[in-house]
C-alpha cells in the first residue's frame, strides 16, 4: 500500500492539475463533544503529509479518502440525485472557478455541495 501511494504521489504536479485526493472526515471538538463533517483538497504533497508523515489527528473519528478525478470541463461540476421509488429529485452546483487556476487554493476551485454558496453556481439538473 505504502509503495502504490508512493509512487502516486512522486510524480511532478501539473500546474492545474495539483489535487491528488479528496479527504472526507468527522472531526469532534474535544470542548464541546460537537462532530462536524470536513472536506479537504489535498495536493500531492499534502497527501503525502497525510499518509506518512503526521501523527494521528485524534480530534478525527471517521474518514473517506479517495482518489479526485478531474472533470472533462473547465469547472468542477457535480450532480446529487435523491431517488425513492415515487420519485426522483436532481439539483447540480458548478464551482465558478476553473479547475486549472493554480493561484487558487484547492478547496475553493474544487468544492461544490460541500462549498459555501459563494463559491458555486446552483441549478437543477435535468
Amino acid at each position: 500500500f505504502r509503495r502504490l501511494c508512493q509512487r502516486g504521489t512522486t510524480q511532478k504536479s501539473t500546474v492545474g492539475r495539483d489535487v491528488a485526493a479528496t479527504f472526507h472526515f468527522t472531526r469532534v471538538n474535544p470542548d464541546t463533544g460537537q462532530v462536524t463533517l470536513m472536506s479537504d483538497y489535498l495536493t500531492r504533497e499534502n497527501l503525502e503529509q497525510l499518509l506518512f508523515h503526521s501523527a494521528p489527528d485524534k480530534s478525527i473519528v471517521t474518514g473517506v479518502l479517495q482518489k479526485f478525478i478531474y472533470p472533462s470541463t473547465e469547472k468542477n461540476t457535480t450532480i446529487e440525485a435523491v431517488w425513492s421509488p415515487h420519485i426522483m429529485f436532481c439539483r447540480a452546483k458548478q464551482n465558478i472557478h476553473l479547475i486549472s487556476s493554480a493561484h487558487v487554493p484547492p478547496f475553493e476551485r474544487c468544492s461544490t455541495f460541500d462549498a459555501p454558496a459563494e463559491l458555486c453556481i446552483s441549478g437543477f439538473a435535468p
